[in-house]
């Protein structure tokens, strides 16, 4: 789905442009009326200021090109991967619907992870005694279940990253053109504000192609951390499956515990924690520098392509310390 309703994207290129053309008329009221009254000072302002206007009108234009531009290509796109697949209209619903999908997966794994770690927490508490010997067959696994907690722990951190992701992704699609574009234009139309003006623009063409492009690369290039994730996932539903009603079993004669605990001998229980282990750890490790570490490396890539977009529209481009910004 898209999240900028067309009318709405129509009506801001519509008010950018118009402040523009009047922009322009106001600039050559004051050329005309500097030349009429022989003002050297009114004539250079008004005409510096034509100047600026027109570099305001280059802007909305590139700024739509750009966007259609995106828009077009963004159509013959696809994200993949072994739990998601994506097309849209624009790299804003690419990237929503990958994150989406991600982020249903995690949550689904998390829940997955609670009950492996209760079935191994209940199994290091199983205890038996002959005569005067208590044996606890897998005390061992105690240290375990915490870390499944921490398992757990990085399972939300990395949701919570998918979710601000998300958020942000539809903040940009919503209001980076639509909103921020014609402000900037606003504000970039006045010498005093022109500052202000520049760091909107900045942001908006920044922000718009290069944060959503930066997190499809991250969910479309890379599929080694699916396929550690799908691994990992295949792996905790059938070792769900296998020992799942281990909690809810009777085990009120000792006969039927010791038959218990050969029977989890017997099925590898420890080799299958062990293998979890290993998986959770592989499959973590990836996920967070998809999802965490190269997310945070776009965001770094987009704040200085705004830096620098913001103190190029906020010169004077043409005129003025343009000069020294060119």
């Amino acid at each position: 789905m898209s999240f900028i309703e067309p009318e709405f994207a129509q009506g801001a290129y519509s008010i950018a442009s118009s402040v523009v053309l009047l922009s322009i008329m106001l600039s050559g009221i004051l050329i005309g009326i500097g030349k009429a009254f022989s003002s050297r000072r009114l004539y250079s302002f008004g005409t510096e200021e034509l100047f600026q206007s027109i570099i305001n009108g280059a802007i909305v234009g590139g700024a739509f090109t750009i966007t259609t531009t995106l828009d077009s290509i963004a159509g013959s796109l696809t994200a993949s991967s072994p739990i998601f697949s994506c097309a849209g209209s624009t790299l804003a619903d690419i990237c929503s619907c990958a994150l989406s999908a991600v982020y249903s997966s995690l949550s689904s794994l998390l829940q997955s992870t609670l009950h492996t770690a209760d079935i191994i927490g209940f199994a290091s508490k199983l205890s038996f005694t002959f005569a005067s010997i208590s044996s606890t067959p897998f005390f061992s696994l105690e240290q375990t279940v915490s870390t499944f907690g921490s398992f757990q722990f990085s399972l939300i951190a990395i949701m919570l990253s998918l979710n601000l992701q998300l958020l942000a992704v539809q903040f940009i699609s919503s209001y980076a053109m639509a909103l921020l574009l014609p402000l900037g234009i606003v504000f970039r139309s006045f010498f005093a504000t022109r500052k202000i003006g520049g760091a909107l623009l900045g942001m908006a063409i920044g922000a718009y192609i290069f944060l959503p492009l930066c997190i499809y690369l991250s969910l479309a290039v890379e599929d080694d951390g699916w396929g550690a994730f799908t691994s990992l996932s295949s792996s905790v539903s059938s070792f769900r499956e296998d020992f799942g009603a281990l909690p809810t079993s009777n085990f009120e004669e000792s006969d039927n515990l010791q038959e218990q605990v050969e029977n989890l001998r017997e099925e590898g229980f420890l080799d299958r924690v062990a293998e979890l282990l290993s998986l959770y750890s592989s499959a973590l490790s990836l996920l967070f520098l998809q999802n965490i570490l190269m997310p945070l490396l776009g965001l770094l890539i987009t704040a200085v392509a705004v830096f620098h977009l913001a103190k190029i529209f906020g010169g004077e481009l043409f005129g003025g310390v343009g000069w020294e910004i060119i």
